[in-house]
């Protein structure tokens, strides 16, 4: 089996060309290039991206490596405008 990939470049690496990662996974070339782009694979993709990894002995990648890449954090006070308290936040009701 081959090592765990440390980034979403890297796993796509793995695949050769986006168009082939999206054939496996069952996406369009377009939805795999923007997650590519974004650095973040799609949820509702992340069981079949496991699944092709695993075909590919891809090691490492499950749904908590995909989860972890997933999530960003976003420094506090990084809109405009935006408390990041939330009992100020326009988002509570």
């Amino acid at each position: 089996m081959m090592t765990a990939p440390k980034t979403i470049d890297e796993l796509f690496s793995r695949f050769g060309k986006i168009a082939r990662f999206a054939e496996e996974v069952g996406c369009g070339y377009e939805a795999a290039r923007q997650m590519k782009r974004r650095r973040r694979i799609t949820p509702k993709y992340w069981t079949i991206v496991v699944d092709a990894c695993e075909r590919r002995q891809i090691a490492g990648v499950d749904l908590e490596w995909l989860a972890r890449r997933h999530s960003v954090l976003v420094p506090p006070n990084c809109f405009s405008g935006a408390s990041s308290r939330p009992e100020t936040s326009p988002l509570t009701t």
